[in-house]
Parts: C-alpha cells; structure tokens; sequence
C-alpha cells in the first residue's frame, strides 16, 4: 500500500492525528477527563489523558500503548483525506459529549468538531480511531 496523499511527512515525531473525546453534562468528576488516541506515522497509536481543572492526574497515570498495522494506518488516511480536508469545517451542537480530531500533515492542519459534533462521516472516523 502506498499514502494516499503527499501531504503526509513520514518523518515527523509527532503524531498525524489525535482523536480526542470526553462528556459533557453533569456526570461523577472522576468520568469527566478527555481520553485522546494519538496516532503516529509509523502505527504506534497511544491512549492516555491529561490533566484538567477538575481532575488532577498523577504521575502514575495509565498509558496504553500498540502497534496498528500497516493497512489500518492507511485506511486511516484515507478517511482523513476524503472527509476531514475534504469537507468538513468546525462544528458542534449544544450537549452530549466533546469530541474534537486534530490532523497535522505537513502542508496543511485542521482540527474539526465540538460539543456533540453528529456528521456520520467524522464519527466514522472517531469510531474506526476507537476500535
């Protein structure tokens, strides 16, 4: 398989796109933290949180991290070639929970969504990023 764009640098340390999602509303303090998937280039896809206002996160936090094959990654990129830099702009509605997809490609970032973003094509992409 090849990338499916030239956009994309191969040679950057940081990762291409961090999918970041957390609730809204009124839930237990302790479920209100942002859980962010992190993808790199080469696969590595890290999970882990950082600190808020209202929940402090030890040093000691959790952070999961695999290696996503070489076609999952490209699959990838293709979803965020077609949907995200095609045509989807920053959007949101007023409840739910946050979701926000941040891409950095070397000529060119985005970051999409919002509070309760519902177009099917960037939940298809958060989903295949969870799964």
């Amino acid at each position: 398989m090849t990338s499916c764009s030239q956009k994309t640098n191969d040679e950057t340390d940081e990762p291409f796109i961090i999918v970041t999602f957390s609730l809204a509303g009124s839930d237990d303090v302790r479920n209100m933290f942002p859980r962010n998937y992190s993808i790199f280039e080469n696969g590595k896809l890290v999970l882990y949180t950082e600190p808020e206002r209202k929940l402090k996160i030890g040093r000691g936090a959790p952070v999961y991290e695999t290696q996503l094959r070489k076609e999952e990654v490209e699959k990838l990129k293709q979803l965020i070639e077609q949907i995200i830099f095609g045509y989807l702009s920053d959007h949101g509605s007023v409840d739910g929970r946050f979701l926000y997809i941040p891409v950095n490609l070397t000529d060119e970032s985005k970051k999409v969504g919002g509070l309760n973003p519902n177009d099917p094509k960037f939940i298809e992409i958060a989903d295949y990023v969870f799964d």
